[in-house]
């Protein structure tokens, strides 16, 4: 029976380590910085995100995806449809403030889920593929991708969060940082759908 109990003492964990081992593959860590660097080196083809943080949790992970563009034409009628490119990654936004910068190949995004922890309250909440919570990054450009409020306030199962289009609020910040910054690259809108403040502000007077 000791044997027995051994072999299966054995069998689990490598069961274990097999799950885990597998979704380290499956996920990728990415660097969230605290101020604008500019890709080098092999990068030719990244442009950096700018993310607005209005957390009141101390722990937030956002789990990003690149959609593969040829399904969706399906997802906006299923958003079950929607497929993916590569690995899943994680974007770790914990104890950050006012903005971080992510810098990311480009592409079109996908926030999957965002996990918010609290001591032993895991919780984490599934955007169903919602186009609001999307982000495109374009090559050689700086792109705000959104503001993500989280609030304070939380029971055990659920928790307050939104990914805002704040753009024509934060434009003049954001000019302001990348001005002190070396970087000479364009600012871009890469949010997922549109800001009506930034839509209005665009319209001719008197049009």
């Amino acid at each position: 029976m000791k044997r027995y109990s051994s072999q299966l003492y054995s069998f689990y964990a490598i069961l274990i380590l097999s799950v885990f081992s597998f979704q380290s593959l499956a996920q990728q860590n990415w660097k969230v910085r605290d101020s604008l660097s500019q890709p080098t080196g092999k990068q030719d083809d990244f442009g950096i995100g700018a993310i607005y943080v209005d957390i009141k949790q101390s722990n937030t992970i956002l789990y990003v995806r690149e959609i593969n563009q040829n399904s969706l034409a399906n997802a906006n009628k299923d958003p079950e449809k929607l497929k993916f490119n590569g690995k899943e990654f994680r974007l770790d936004l914990s104890d950050r403030t006012e903005i971080v910068y992510v810098n990311l190949p480009e592409g079109l995004y996908q926030i999957v889920r965002v996990d918010v922890p609290h001591y032993d309250l895991p919780f984490k909440i599934s955007t169903n593929n919602s186009d609001k919570w999307r982000f495109l990054i374009q090559q050689q450009s700086i792109n705000y991708l959104g503001t993500i409020a989280v609030s304070a306030v939380r029971t055990k199962d659920s928790v307050d969060m939104l990914w805002l289009n704040q753009f024509a609020k934060n434009l003049e910040d954001l000019q302001t940082r990348v001005t002190a910054s070396s970087i000479v690259w364009p600012i871009n809108n890469g949010i997922g759908y549109k800001d009506p403040f930034y839509a209005e502000l665009q319209q001719p007077i008197g049009g």
